[in-house]
């Protein structure tokens, strides 16, 4: 049998329930920020912490995605309720669910702790490619700081990161 949070099918809109969407939200960025420190151990885009986030999907691709989607079933599971969003390892198409479900949030408006924030990668901004990942604070002046798995080269580590704006897609909200 298939675990609730495991649905691939969507059982609740931001409507149903706005306040246990936030809490959802919330509750995934205390998830990421208790995962800091881990990730690959055995290679490249492989590990225990690596394979918990694919959900034993041992593939050899990248991995940010699946960390982001990870942390919020996790964050569902522990109210009990479906996740709102349908597993994915694309860091676009999961930004794209993510901001279809809740909402976008414009590259120029200040993000909130839990948003997810997106950049695109390749050659061109049309790339399907892409990286995800939390804000995880933005402080008084404006500065924001990221939570993201699977940056940089081996052994890769969930770690917060201060914003780069290049190559940002932009924010969405759950």
């Amino acid at each position: 049998m298939t675990p609730h949070w495991w649905r691939t099918r969507v059982d609740m809109t931001p409507t149903d329930n706005p306040n246990r969407i936030r809490q959802i939200r919330q509750r995934a960025l205390v998830i990421a920020q208790q995962e800091i420190g881990k990730g690959e151990t055995m290679g490249n885009n492989q590990g225990r912490d690596v394979w918990k986030y694919t959900r034993n999907r041992k593939s050899k691709g990248p991995w940010c995605a699946a960390f982001v989607i990870w942390c919020i079933e996790e964050a569902a599971k522990h109210y009990a309720v479906p996740c709102p969003i349908e597993r994915t390892h694309g860091a676009r198409r999961l930004y794209k669910r993510i901001g279809k479900f809740g909402q976008f949030i414009d590259k120029e408006e200040m993000p909130e702790p839990g948003d997810i924030v997106c950049w695109w990668r390749g050659d061109t901004i049309r790339d399907y490619r892409g990286h995800i990942g939390f804000v995880d604070s933005v402080n008084a002046n404006g500065l924001i700081r990221t939570l993201e798995g699977n940056r940089g080269k081996f052994p890769a580590k969930v770690k917060l990161y201060t914003l780069r704006t290049r190559r940002l897609l932009g924010y969405a909200r759950l």
